[in-house]
């Protein structure tokens, strides 16, 4: 095992895990033992002597998704990885204990599932109270591009802007908390995993059960209307049947519409401001955040004047990285 041993590596994972909800390890295990447990699970789910049961795809439904199964791992064949994972887990806290070792099959064709917790409220208390500790949950990839669906910093609520796909190659591990928003990808292969719960030493585990992350949700506060982000709340508002200056704002859209707009970096001019805005959203506003990226001082002007940003900061984005390749025009 390629074991994480840096004291320094150790707490930054940390950080990421308590932070983000979840810390990624790459080719933390040896490639032969990888290799040797993922035919053995193949050989054994083909023989039948693994027992792979449909789990779900809809929180809460009485319905079991035929593209996603589990099924205990409780031989002796699968006892070095066991260890060898365990010797990793206690290296970030010696009071998590691994427990109900399975293995996942995903098949080609399924679909994503709802985003949800893995644990109940109630458990997460009891940790937090107690031991100032949380559950986690272990994923070690048998195949290349394992995925798992991540919404990081989200305990909550699934915020659709927060969606991360995580992909693990063979050999490479996540380690996540239980209460961070996660959902089981789609594949398009086959794929193997293998997947433990690490509960707290010193906490009896209750029952497991999954709860369903709802979206967020803002309202307009003249109408009833709601949406999940605050950006579709306020192009609503706007426009809302209710808003008294709903005839001034669609007549200064209009107005705005016929001038049209530059663009900076094309250096094309546009007949309509929505056609510019269409332009720009699609080549340029990602290149725009990598910019910001390397130059944080502009991320406040980026903030508050986003929608026309200035020529001089244009420019600016123009060295670090658009390009006439960039641009679909």
């Amino acid at each position: 095992m390629s074991a994480v041993t840096d004291d320094d590596a150790v707490e930054i994972l940390l950080k990421c895990f308590w932070e983000d909800g979840y810390m990624i390890m790459p080719k933390v295990f040896a490639a032969e033992m990888i290799t040797t447990v993922r035919a053995k699970i193949k050989a054994d789910d083909e023989s039948k002597t693994l027992d792979f049961v449909s789990i779900f795809k809809e929180v809460g439904s009485n319905t079991f998704d035929e593209f996603r199964k589990m099924t205990p791992l409780n031989r002796k064949a699968y006892k070095k990885l066991k260890d060898e994972a365990t010797l990793l887990i206690k290296k970030f806290h010696m009071r998590w204990q691994p427990t109900e070792w399975v293995a996942l099959e995903s098949l080609s064709g399924g679909e994503e599932q709802d985003p949800h917790r893995a644990i109940p409220a109630v458990e997460i208390g009891k940790a937090r109270k107690n031991f100032s500790d949380i559950q986690a949950g272990l994923i070690i990839g048998l195949t290349e591009n394992t995925k798992l669906v991540l919404y990081p910093k989200c305990f909550a609520v699934a915020d659709p802007r927060s969606r991360t796909e995580v992909l693990l190659g063979a050999g490479d591990c996540v380690i996540f908390r239980r209460d961070v928003i996660h959902s089981g990808a789609a594949f398009t292969e086959l794929n193997y995993r293998v997947h433990c719960v690490l509960t707290i030493k010193g906490i009896k585990w209750g029952a497991d059960a999954t709860e369903f992350a709802l979206p967020p949700a803002y309202k307009c506060e003249l109408c009833p209307f709601m949406a999940p982000t605050k950006l579709q709340v306020s192009n609503h508002k706007r426009g809302c049947l209710r808003n008294p200056a709903r005839a001034a704002n669609r007549a200064r859209d209009r107005e705005l519409n016929e001038k049209g707009k530059f663009c900076c970096v094309c250096k094309k001019q546009f007949a309509k401001r929505n056609t510019y805005y269409k332009h720009f959203n699609r080549c340029h506003k990602p290149n725009l955040k990598e910019a910001i990226s390397y130059n944080p001082q502009k991320m406040k002007l980026w903030q508050v004047n986003r929608k026309d940003v200035s020529l001089d900061f244009m420019t600016d984005c123009v060295v670090y990285c658009c390009t006439p390749s960039s641009c679909l025009w």
